[in-house]
């Protein structure tokens, strides 16, 4: 008895009673006791996201720099009539409006942001913007600089004007794209095309989730995120509580998801020059090292190439895909 009391000495009532009402209560801890129930203990899931929706930079060997917050997109309102706004928007100007409907479109979003939000590692991602966006659909194959001359480029063009008359559209790769763009090494797009080959994809994008890193890091984030929710899931099918989230259905955002987001969220996204540049680095420009981006100010928007490389104030991330 001393020993037992010499053990429970070193954990105060409070801590006692704690792991008491953990353990289930008297009826609980009587079935462990006489082994009719067993307990598995297993680390707590870390969280991977911090408050602002960010991903944490733990333990990586690419650049990574600070976010600068003082560049920022606004969250857009979560209301219905709002929302039918932007997919009729979307849907019409990227030539889908036959292919999906609005409940179709509302419940698949509605699902993936339930899924984060029971997702206690990634679940801060819904501390950032994030927006309900429709990818068209888009045969395999085709020439990206085309699809980006054909389709996008004049959609965010018409989208961006619509919104501010008065300013000026500039797109400095005019004529340069054809033949001339490829998804950048290393890039895991192709869930996301292989999506839309099939037709038109409801998403969600979270534009700043690797705001501050450069594409390296982001992949490596992305890999490392892979391999360690598919290796918890293996020990979560032990007791019934697999991830809501696989590590394969998170893409890095940046290609022809950011671009249909310009076209349902241009007052957002090109706002004014504290407006985070929006970064294409799925897609590479002629040479490895070059990527696209947009760049917002209060007299125009701006398409251009750019070095890839890490920026506080560049917005990269991730989009899930419904």
């Amino acid at each position: 008895m001393d020993k037992v009391l010499e053990i429970l000495t070193q954990f105060p009532a409070n801590r006692q009673l704690a792991l008491y009402n953990i353990l289930g209560g008297p009826e609980m801890v009587e079935k462990i006791l006489s082994s009719d129930v067993y307990v598995i203990l297993k680390a707590a899931k870390r969280k991977l996201v911090d408050k602002h929706g960010r991903f944490i930079p733990l333990g990586l060997s690419a650049p990574v720099v600070d976010a600068d917050y003082n560049y920022y997109f606004e969250r857009p309102a979560e209301d219905d009539l709002e929302l039918v706004r932007r997919f009729i928007n979307m849907t019409q100007l990227l030539n889908c409006s036959s292919e999906i409907y609005f409940k179709d479109f509302k419940d698949r979003t509605d699902e993936i942001l339930q899924r984060v939000k029971d997702d206690r590692q990634l679940a801060n991602l819904l501390q950032g913007p994030y927006f309900r966006i429709i990818l068209p659909p888009l045969q395999v194959g085709v020439d990206i600089g085309k699809t980006l001359e054909d389709i996008f480029l004049p959609a965010i063009e018409q989208a961006y004007l619509q919104h501010f008359p008065e300013r000026r559209f500039q797109n400095k790769l005019k004529e340069e794209l054809i033949g001339r763009v490829s998804i950048a090494e290393g890039a895991q797009y192709a869930p996301l095309l292989e999506a839309m080959s099939q037709g038109a994809v409801p998403a969600i994008l979270f534009p700043t989730a690797f705001q501050g890193f450069s594409d390296l890091a982001a992949h490596e984030v992305l890999d490392m995120l892979s391999e360690e929710v598919e290796a918890q899931n293996e020990i979560d099918d032990l007791i019934d509580d697999i991830s809501s989230i696989s590590g394969r259905d998170i893409i890095m955002s940046g290609g022809y998801d950011v671009m249909a987001a310009l076209v349902g969220y241009m007052d957002i996204l090109a706002r004014d020059s504290k407006t985070p540049p929006i970064d294409i680095d799925i897609f590479q420009w002629q040479a490895r090292n070059y990527g696209l981006n947009f760049i917002a100010n209060e007299e125009n928007f701006c398409f251009d190439y750019r070095v890839f490389c890490s920026s506080g104030h560049h917005s990269t991330g991730v989009v899930i895909l419904g």
